[in-house]
């Protein structure tokens, strides 16, 4: 599922300028590959 910056923020407690910093420093990418990871087990 995708969701935009503003939910992500909303859903996990971080503030937006947060989610940009996890985007930059490759955190994100690793997030987004955990969740899709557990969709398919």
């Amino acid at each position: 599922m995708l969701y935009t910056v503003k939910e992500m923020a909303a859903l996990s407690g971080v503030t937006i300028k947060t989610l940009h910093y996890y985007h930059k420093i490759g955190l994100a990418y690793y997030l987004a590959a955990v969740e899709a990871f557990a969709e398919a087990a």
